[in-house]
C-alpha cells in the first residue's frame, strides 16, 4: 500500500547524479502524493568536498534532478532548493511529512528529528534506503560501519577521483 505522504522532503550534493541518487529520488517521488522538496546542497557547502574543483555547479546538479524526476512523473510535484545548511527546509517547514535518507546520512535524520522536536515543529516519518556499494570479498559480515560504507559506496567522490585520474 502506497504511504501517501502529502510533502516529503530529501537532500544532498546530488553532484554527478548517479544510481544511487537516481533510486533515492525515486523513493522519495514514490512517497509523494502533493510535493517533493529537494535541498541541493549550495556550492559553498561543498568546498571542502574531495576534488571540490570537480564538483559539478549548482545549477547543473539542479537541472539533472530535475530532468530525471520530470521523465519519473514528478512535474508539478517539485520544489528544488539551494541549502545552506545540514537542515534546509526540515529545520523550518511544518507541513513536511517524511524525509528520505541513505543508510550513510541516517544520523541526520536523526538530527533532524530531534531538532524539529526541539524547535515545536510537527514530527515527521524517516525512511531509510541502503547505500549501494561495490562487494568485495572482506564485505561478508553485514556490519554497519560508516567508514566502510563511504569506501565502498557508489558515490560522487569516486566519479570525481575518477575524472581527476583521467583528466
Amino acid at each position: 500500500m502506497h504511504p501517501g505522504h502529502a510533502v516529503v522532503a530529501l537532500g544532498g550534493t546530488f553532484d554527478h547524479l548517479h544510481a544511487a541518487h537516481k533510486m533515492l529520488l525515486h523513493l522519495a517521488l514514490f512517497l509523494t502524493t502533493r510535493r517533493l522538496i529537494v535541498g541541493v546542497m549550495s556550492d559553498q557547502l561543498l568546498s571542502s568536498k574531495t576534488n571540490a574543483s570537480l564538483v559539478e555547479p549548482l545549477d547543473v546538479r539542479r537541472a539533472n534532478i530535475e530532468a530525471f524526476l520530470y521523465r519519473c512523473g514528478g512535474r508539478g510535484m517539485l520544489d528544488v532548493q539551494e541549502i545552506h545548511d545540514a537542515l534546509g527546509p526540515t529545520g523550518v517547514e511544518a507541513d513536511i511529512h517524511a524525509l528520505v535518507v541513505s543508510r550513510e546520512t541516517g544520523s541526520g535524520g536523526e538530527m533532524v528529528k530531534r531538532v524539529r522536536r526541539e524547535r515545536g515543529l510537527p514530527p515527521l516519518e524517516i525512511y531509510v534506503m541502503d547505500v549501494i556499494s561495490f562487494r568485495d570479498e572482506t564485505d561478508l559480515t553485514g556490519e554497519v560501519d560508516e567508514t566502510k560504507l563511504k569506501r565502498l559506496k557508489m558515490g560522487s567522490t569516486g566519479i570525481r577521483q575518477w575524472l581527476k585520474d583521467h583528466q
